[in-house]
């Protein structure tokens, strides 16, 4: 039996002198999933297995699928109370849930157990890259490999779908090279935005208000987005670029390398861009790219000698130029220009050595009394070791809020990215209602909280209070009608209330 569906393409990698592997998301595609064989057919002709997760530390290809999801599917998890939404929009929600989550799997021969966690793979590389940059070089390879895409097969962009034109999709899928910049609402925006992003609400008005300026005039201006880890600085873009329709492109400023260091160049990251804007060069010039942990190219960093050259090497992208790319960089002949003068351009990252002690003690009687301040210009060239000229390139300086344990909370209960929502709407297609009390959630805030992590500890944690239970529920189908957990349930995954069905 088939099934016209999207999924999530998942790249193995390999971790050095480890028994561990590390699977990377790198795009949605879309196809026919064959459910009896658990094959994914794209609609380009490539096959790719399921990869569940007794799987993970046995599967020998390099790429796999997950999450194979059918249009009705999406739209039952995506449901929105005022509108039908369309398949565009299903699976822009579908692609922003899923590219966050990345896979370590792990066997440890002493004990003769297997583990797989879902990891954020942001951290997991910053913390790779303090112990060792041989591990990192292994970890963060080139997403779209030369062997998956070229010009004769690609993978294209998971936003223009059609379940007619599956079975009938061609492999040459350049578009025309056409583009226009729709001027949008600001209020419009925003009202839309905050239904992603809590607390924010200032800084996200600010971000819509300078984009929608830029649109209507035509000027740029390069903004810098900072923020402690987890407040929602990508998130942000995403949920902004996904309302204005325009592509938001996250670049991890930790891949791009300049000459004789492993790594992207700046050419081959916009040819990557390129592909996955369908070869639409009119639609890459007019995208948001957003260069993140961008602070870590400072150099201080020991394991990345050439940081300071990298971020110098950026000045030319911020101000707008040409760059010559293509498929093959040795072959001039295929190549063409493509300009970063119409894009808009952020900068973002945490910035933590510029905030460090950025307090001034109060006066007289409020000796105690500490207030914190503003960064200047200089405070970031000389805590955060970025190059005065590159400083110099942002106007825009936006710090997002760091979030409280009330934040966190008002995320679980209101934000469409919600995992606590996503994971009652996953309880309800199995006809269980999942439950819990106000400690529940603010024991899971209160953890979260103290991880320092902003709102990207949630996830787990919410995981790990509900994977048990749910195991019970698909192993006794129809049995139980609900599952209720309590603020005991996030210290012992075993302390959960089952509710059989009346019926």
């Amino acid at each position: 039996m088939e099934k016209y569906c999207v999924a999530l393409l998942v790249k193995k990698h390999s971790i050095i002198n480890t028994n561990s592997y590390l699977y990377e998301p790198t795009i949605t595609i879309k196809g026919a999933y064959d459910m009896d064989n658990e094959i994914f057919m794209s609609e380009s002709g490539e096959t790719y297995y399921y990869l569940q997760k007794d799987d993970f530390l046995v599967f020998e290809t390099d790429y796999a699928v997950l999450y194979p999801t059918s249009y009705e599917e999406l739209k039952e998890l995506y449901k929105s109370e005022k509108r039908e939404l369309t398949q565009e929009e299903l699976i822009r929600a579908f692609t922003n849930e899923h590219m966050i989550e990345s896979f370590l799997a792990t066997f440890n021969y002493e004990n003769n157990t297997s583990q797989v966690i879902t990891i954020n793979i942001d951290d997991f590389i910053e913390t790779a890259f303090e112990q060792t940059s041989n591990k990192y070089k292994t970890l963060k390879t080139q997403i779209v490999d030369e062997n998956l895409i070229s010009s004769n097969d690609e993978i294209k962009d998971p936003f223009d779908f059609n379940f007619e034109e599956i079975t009938n999709a061609k492999n040459d899928t350049t578009e025309e090279d056409t583009y226009e910049d729709s001027i949008f609402k600001i209020e419009e925006v925003y009202r839309e935005v905050k239904k992603h992003i809590i607390a924010q609400d200032n800084e996200a008005l600010r971000l819509i208000t300078e984009i929608s300026k830029m649109v209507v005039s035509g000027y740029r201006k390069n903004i810098l987005l900072t923020g402690s880890t987890g407040v929602g600085k990508t998130a942000l873009m995403k949920a902004i670029g996904n309302a204005i329709t325009k592509d938001v492109f996250i670049i991890d400023s930790l891949q791009i390398s300049s000459t004789a260091y492993k790594g992207l160049s700046i050419e081959e990251i916009l040819y990557n861009l390129y592909i996955r804007c369908d070869k639409n060069k009119k639609r890459l010039e007019n995208s948001i790219i957003v260069f993140d942990e961008i602070d870590k190219k400072g150099s201080r960093r020991k394991d990345d000698p050439a940081g300071q050259r990298v971020l110098m090497s950026l000045l030319k992208f911020l101000e707008g130029t040409t760059y010559i790319i293509g498929q093959d960089a040795n072959n001039k002949s295929n190549s063409f220009e493509i300009s970063t003068n119409n894009m808009i351009k952020i900068g973002c990252g945490s910035f933590s050595d510029t905030y460090k002690e950025m307090t001034i003690k109060g006066l007289g009687y409020n000796q105690e009394l500490r207030v914190e301040k503003e960064p200047s210009t200089e405070d970031f060239i000389e805590k955060s070791m970025i190059p005065d000229e590159l400083m110099g390139r942002f106007e825009i300086i936006v710090k997002l809020s760091d979030l409280t344990i009330e934040n966190l909370i008002e995320i679980m209960e209101k934000s469409t990215m919600s995992a606590w929502l996503r994971e009652k709407k996953i309880f309800g297609m199995c006809n269980v209602k999942l439950s819990a009390n106000e400690e529940y959630l603010r024991r899971i805030a209160e953890k979260a909280y103290n991880k320092k992590t902003g709102a990207r500890a949630l996830n787990g944690m919410i995981s790990d209070t509900t994977w048990k239970p749910y195991s019970i529920i698909d192993k006794n189908s129809g049995i139980y009608s609900e599952v209720i957990l309590s603020e005991k349930t996030v210290d012992n995954i075993d302390s959960f209330q089952l509710v059989k069905s009346s019926k």
